[in-house]
């Protein structure tokens, strides 16, 4: 069974300094039908304006992942974390017992651009974890790079969750797949560019659901930049 999520239909945020897409329920924004698919809970695509950001606030018991399309978000938290993440750098967090942090783009003239991923964690009340990994953009252009998983998947960050973070680059005219094992669901997030799945036409912004299949394949219409997410 596969859903579209369409960009266009994503819940919505305007603070003016944040413009924010919801694909799941946050904050003020609803929906009974896109309250979350497996462990991932919160997929927002955020453009922070310049000199602005999240203030300190706290979180518990949250795995909390960012991927920096453009700009960099500043990191800062009250266990003394520092960190910047910019294009080529995954960001992550386990919230864990209690943590309170703040996400700030320091540029004066530009925009940052993420997504910023949350998953449940399969326990609780661990001590907290910040880190920043570098990604290989040329391994990704290859084949699905793991950017986050379980320790035992040996992603660039380990998380507390059976849930793993793919990225793959493709260019227009590939055919690619990705195998999906049993009782396993699939997010794909199209970050930039447009494929084809199922005869289905997916743009940047949009993604697709994938439940109760043994195989995703995908046709690549232009360059594109994809987020996988393998979920129990």
């Amino acid at each position: 069974m596969k859903r579209i999520r369409k960009a266009s239909e994503r819940g919505t945020s305007n603070f003016g300094w944040l413009q924010a897409h919801h694909s799941f329920s946050f904050g003020r924004y609803f929906n009974r039908d896109w309250n979350g698919f497996g462990s991932l809970r919160v997929l927002n695509e955020d453009q922070v304006e310049p000199s602005n950001g999240f203030g300190m606030h706290p979180h518990k018991n949250m795995e909390i992942l960012t991927y920096v399309l453009s700009g960099e978000i500043s990191h800062e938290d009250n266990l003394g974390h520092t960190g910047v993440a910019n294009r080529g750098v995954i960001q992550y967090m386990a919230a864990g017992s209690g943590i309170q942090h703040s996400e700030w783009n320091k540029n004066p003239t530009d925009p940052v651009h993420l997504y910023q991923i949350w998953i449940t964690p399969d326990r609780e009340n661990i001590n907290p974890i910040y880190k920043r990994e570098s990604i290989d953009f040329e391994a990704a252009a290859k084949d699905w790079t793991l950017l986050a998983g379980p320790s035992r998947s040996k992603g660039l960050v380990s998380i507390n969750q059976d849930a793993k973070m793919f990225l793959r680059l493709s260019t227009a005219g590939e055919n690619i797949v990705y195998d999906i094992s049993e009782g396993r669901k699939v997010w794909l997030q199209v970050v930039k560019g447009e494929v084809v799945v199922a005869d289905n036409l997916v743009k940047t912004g949009d993604s697709i659901a994938v439940e109760d299949e043994t195989i995703l394949e995908i046709s690549i219409k232009s360059d594109s930049e994809m987020l996988l997410f393998d979920l129990n």
